[in-house]
């Protein structure tokens, strides 16, 4: 993602983004303003494959209050089972 894209999504100042960015701003933040810029470097096939975001899944269906969410888990959890199949691994 581009600085003004980050900007958009964390309702921040592209100048603040860019502060952060160059490292002359301490922002609470920051985190998440280096995952977001980070973002593009992980496709989303890769970003299915991960173990992470199959145990996410699996969380989210224990513990998930509402029934869509844990609906949507599952659903997100056969997908990345599809692409981990398709890709061999």
């Amino acid at each position: 993602m581009n600085q003004s894209n980050i900007a958009k999504v964390t309702h921040k100042s592209k100048s603040l983004v860019s502060g952060v960015i160059a490292g002359k701003i301490e922002s609470p933040e920051k985190d998440t303003i280096f995952a977001l810029l980070n973002f593009e470097n992980k496709t989303l096939p890769e970003m299915l494959q991960d173990e992470l975001f199959l145990e996410m899944c699996d969380v989210c269906v224990a513990k998930a209050r509402n029934v869509k969410v844990r609906e949507y888990a599952v659903l997100m959890k056969h997908v990345a089972i599809r692409v981990y199949k398709k890709n061999g691994k």
